[in-house]
């Protein structure tokens, strides 16, 4: 999921599950990935042609995902001592793709 979903590679999902002990990324990690998406999905906003047009609306579900996630990170954990997001609310967030289309 976070390959797919959020574009992280192999190496940084590795080095994250085994930092974090499980299923969970920091939110530190979601907010750089979260960036690193919307200013991919800037980028893309004139799209010449099919490949960048289609590569524009897949970065653009996937950067919204990475937002809704670290924004329910934010009010589920707030006010808590907790420094990382559980990775099953992706799963509630994989429908997206069907939603925006």
């Amino acid at each position: 999921m976070m390959q797919e979903d959020l574009h992280f590679t192999m190496e940084d999902i590795a080095k994250e599950v085994g930092k974090q002990g499980g299923a969970h990324v920091s939110f530190t990690k979601m907010k750089k990935r979260y960036e690193e998406l919307l200013h991919r999905c800037n980028q893309l906003i004139e799209s010449d042609t099919e490949v960048e047009h289609a590569e524009q609306a897949k970065v653009k579900i996937d950067c919204i995902k990475a937002f809704l996630l670290l924004f329910l990170g934010y009010t589920i954990f707030a006010g808590k001592n907790i420094k990382n997001i559980s990775l099953m609310w992706l799963r509630a967030l994989q429908d997206m793709d069907e939603l925006c289309n």
